[in-house]
């Protein structure tokens, strides 16, 4: 199999951050090594952190974020940053919170950024993430996570992954709803296991073409998985645009012009323009005019672009 969705860990840092507004004396800062593999920022603003909370009466807070370096494997969709989030005494911003009907039996309350709350075994949280385990065990084992982030942090998304880390495999269907989300959110909390997985069931998907490819290329160029990225290529090379199953004629100038081939940038929709990191877009850009119509040209050139751009950015050229 080709390289799958692997992120490799890079050097850890150390930051912490307390909220001590209400203490009357210094508390000792607590070390929590975490590390990302992003390199810009959301287009939501600053990275909202991971909240591991703890009842009142103190109230206090240990928030962290991921950071480091970014490999160049991965596109790099965003940055974090460090704040404090306050707890729900603090903000009220838990009092309209709604129970997944799935998830409700478990000893850890998850939240989604969307207000949704999971109960499930620890486990499964704790199992699929070394981030989460070193927080759990810096705050004294307490079994709450609060997620802030509302791009890729929500409830469909936690689905997904409790999907993904409970029974093994995910539900695919050939549009692949918030399985770019998916990706970003195990990647930035290093949940490797997951993300293997993840490659194996796209990969076969892709091999039986179950999937749409302009929607699995967008999930695996956002994971960085160069290996799917030409497999997408080299069994959809000749795939055009379909009939839109819905007619606007204020949005249908958006889309991909139907009849015409998916991968040429002349006809790309606005969405796909806008969902695939820009280095990608470059290559596809570069192969298409190279293909000559032929089987796996397309995927080979593309390949190449990227390796170029890789020796770009490590020799410093400009172009």
């Amino acid at each position: 199999m080709s390289r799958s969705l692997r992120a490799t860990p890079s050097p850890p840092s150390t930051h912490h951050e307390e909220d001590d507004s209400d203490m009357g004396s210094p508390r000792p800062s607590i070390p929590i090594r975490t590390w990302s593999r992003y390199g810009r920022r959301s287009p939501r603003g600053p990275q909202a952190p991971l909240a591991f909370q703890t009842p009142s009466p103190s109230r206090r807070t240990i928030s962290y974020t991921p950071q480091g370096s970014v490999p160049q494997m991965v596109p790099a969709p965003f940055a974090a940053s460090i704040r404090d989030v306050p707890t729900d005494s603090e903000s009220g911003s838990f009092s309209s919170l709604v129970d997944d009907g799935e998830w409700t039996g478990g000893d850890f309350e998850i939240c989604s950024a969307d207000g949704v709350r999971f109960r499930v075994p620890s486990c499964f949280v704790l199992a699929s993430s070394p981030i989460f385990r070193d927080a759990h065990g810096l705050n004294n084992g307490k079994h709450t996570i609060t997620f802030t982030d509302s791009t890729f942090e929500t409830a469909p998304v936690l689905r997904l992954w409790l999907q993904l880390v409970s029974q093994g495999h995910v539900t695919i269907t050939s549009t692949l709803p918030h399985f770019k989300e998916l990706t970003l959110f195990l990647l930035k909390w290093e949940m490797e296991s997951c993300l293997n997985n993840l490659s194996v069931h796209l990969e076969v998907a892709v091999r039986r073409k179950l999937v749409r490819p302009t929607e699995v290329f967008i999930v695996v160029a956002n994971a960085g998985d160069v290996s799917l990225c030409h497999l997408v290529l080299t069994v959809f090379w000749q795939d055009t645009w379909p009939t839109a199953t819905t007619s606007r004629s204020f949005t249908d100038r958006l889309r991909g012009k139907v009849g015409e081939n998916v991968w040429d940038p002349r006809y790309w929709s606005a969405s796909f323009w806008e969902a695939v990191p820009q280095r990608y877009l470059f290559a596809m850009a570069r192969a298409y005019g190279e293909r000559n119509n032929m089987e796996g040209v397309l995927a080979a050139r593309f390949k190449e672009y990227l390796m170029l751009l890789g020796k770009e950015k490590s020799w410093g050229v400009a172009g």
